[in-house]
């Protein structure tokens, strides 16, 4: 398994929920925890790996690795603006605007529901996290001119380096 980058269409992909957790989706769950790890990532998503499910997993530090399975958020109304990278989109950050705080309902890996309160880094890594559930990017949110010279630059880079 390996991280999809774009233009990857896997990562358009709107999934669906997830109905029986078994050692399939236990598999999944660390092989996504080992990938997002090695590439010093704060979160991760399922179809980031290739697999359209409803899963993510987030680390950013405070309570060590979560895994949501089915992950639904609610939202207030305040607004903050979120520097955002992703793995999927390499050499890629910008400005993305974000609820200042988050609630998260889903269950963990052991069917176990889970609820989180978020605010700050966590909610827009939750927010950015259950985004490429819904099949969407970063990119999408970015302004369209960043989008743009990203989309430019990845293309002439994949010319350069075509054999």
């Amino acid at each position: 398994m390996h991280i999809h980058t774009y233009p990857d269409q896997i990562l358009k992909v709107k999934c669906e929920p997830i109905t029986v957790i078994n050692g399939d989706i236990q598999t999944i769950i660390g092989n996504m925890s080992k990938i997002m790890y090695e590439n010093n990532g704060i979160g991760l998503a399922a179809p980031q790996i290739g697999i359209p499910m409803r899963i993510i997993i987030f680390d950013v530090g405070k309570k060590g690795l979560t895994t949501v399975i089915n992950p639904i958020i609610t939202l207030n109304k305040e607004e903050f603006i979120s520097m955002e990278s992703c793995l999927s989109i390499p050499r890629f950050e910008a400005k993305i605007r974000r609820k200042q705080l988050v609630y998260l309902e889903g269950v963990d890996r052991y069917e176990k529901p889970i609820k989180i309160e978020a605010e700050g880094l966590l909610s827009a890594c939750i927010q950015h996290e259950v985004d490429h559930l819904q099949g969407v990017l970063i990119l999408d949110k970015a302004s369209r001119m960043k989008k743009e010279t990203y989309i430019r630059k990845l293309r002439k880079h994949n010319k350069r380096n075509r054999i």
